[in-house]
């Protein structure tokens, strides 16, 4: 099952690669944006992550399209604002990485370098506090 919205509206951030959008009969869905995976809140640089993306999309309109649904019941979208696709901003701010799990092509990947290289975002932060798998509340 897939879904396609044109011109939702984002009503919260959740986090850097969640949000809750409305079509235009009200109702809301839960979403998360494709190919990124962004820091948790109660990870290093998770709040700024979770701002970078309010500051692009925060109630504004969005054309969504979905292919999935994962086992939660969120949907994992492509989320356009403007022509552009959000979650290959997030990773040219250095505020997400590429998901490895997802099938990003190696356009992705060059760009996460590039925002790496450039020490954007995250990637200024020591190692051991932007490797989202590495990272533990220890830390």
């Amino acid at each position: 099952m897939s879904l396609t919205l044109a011109l939702a509206m984002v009503v919260a951030i959740v986090d850097g690669d969640s949000i809750k959008v409305t079509d235009k009969q009200q109702n809301q869905y839960d979403v998360r944006l494709a190919y990124i995976d962004a820091p948790e809140l109660s990870q290093p640089y998770g709040e700024m992550s979770k701002e970078i993306l309010g500051s692009m999309i925060t109630n504004e309109r969005v054309t969504l399209r979905c292919p999935q649904q994962d086992p939660s019941g969120e949907w994992v979208c492509i989320v356009w604002k403007e022509g552009y696709d959000t979650s290959r901003r997030m990773i040219n701010k250095g505020a997400a990485w590429v998901d490895r799990d997802s099938d990003a092509d190696n356009a992705w990947y060059r760009d996460e370098d590039k925002a790496r290289v450039s020490k954007k975002g995250m990637w200024s932060l020591p190692e051991e506090q932007r490797a989202a798998w590495g990272w533990s509340s220890a830390q």
